[in-house]
This record gives C-alpha cells, structure tokens and sequence, in this order.
C-alpha cells in the first residue's frame, strides 16, 4: 500500500470512529497505534488497527457508560 492510501485509509477509519464514540472518547492515533481515552476519567488503551479499537470501545462502554455529565465537564 502506498503511503498516500494508508493516510487517506486512517483519516476515513479514525473519522468513523470519531462520528460514532466522538462525545466519550477521545480518538486518535501516533506512534503506529490507534487509541481512545475516556472524556470522564482519562483512562486510555492503544490498538493496533482502528477495527481492533472499536472493539475494545465497545467492550468498555458496555462495562461502564461515560456519563454525560462528565462529558459536558470534558
């Protein structure tokens, strides 16, 4: 893959994320790793691919909502 198309790749997938989880979380990505922190206690966790983080986000929200008082607070 040439390095234009992994960008245009990753901006799609972190905009995806970003559209569905923006309000919790925080999304981006550096160093060669997607990653999200919670908007209520700052926790955070890295994954190698943007499928990967999705999973991983939805596992956390499923355990613990981010409440939306401690979004507007964000």
């Amino acid at each position: 893959m040439s390095g234009d198309y992994e960008a245009r790749q990753r901006g799609h997938d972190l905009a995806q994320l970003r559209y569905h989880w923006g309000e919790a979380y925080e999304i981006g990505y550096d160093s060669g790793s997607f990653w999200f922190r919670r908007r209520d206690n700052g926790a955070e966790l890295r994954c190698s691919t943007p499928v990967a983080l999705w999973g991983e986000i939805r596992r956390d929200y499923s355990a613990r909502p981010v409440p939306r008082d401690a979004v507007k607070l964000a």
